[in-house]
């Protein structure tokens, strides 16, 4: 069993927030969620087929992108002296 500890977070952090003021806030409630997408198998069934064809477009659109990115960043890569 792993021990979580606890420390406490900068004033800007969730520690002000009106739910957790006066409390300690532990550092793993303050981390994103592993993403479970790749996962779980998703019942795409019970969506309507235009939600689906968004789906699809918008992960190609995202695809696409990210390929543009990782372009610039190989060519600004190679500028940088070694």
């Amino acid at each position: 069993m792993s021990v979580r500890k606890e420390r406490e977070v900068s004033p800007c952090a969730a520690r002000d927030h009106p739910r957790n003021r006066g409390a300690r806030v532990r550092l793993h409630r303050l981390r994103r969620p592993a993403s479970g997408l790749g996962r779980h198998k998703i019942d795409f069934s019970v969506l309507p087929p235009e939600w689906i064809e968004l789906f699809r477009t918008g992960t190609d659109l995202e695809i696409q992108w990210l390929t543009t990115l990782a372009a610039r960043a190989r060519r600004f890569r190679a500028k940088v002296p070694s």
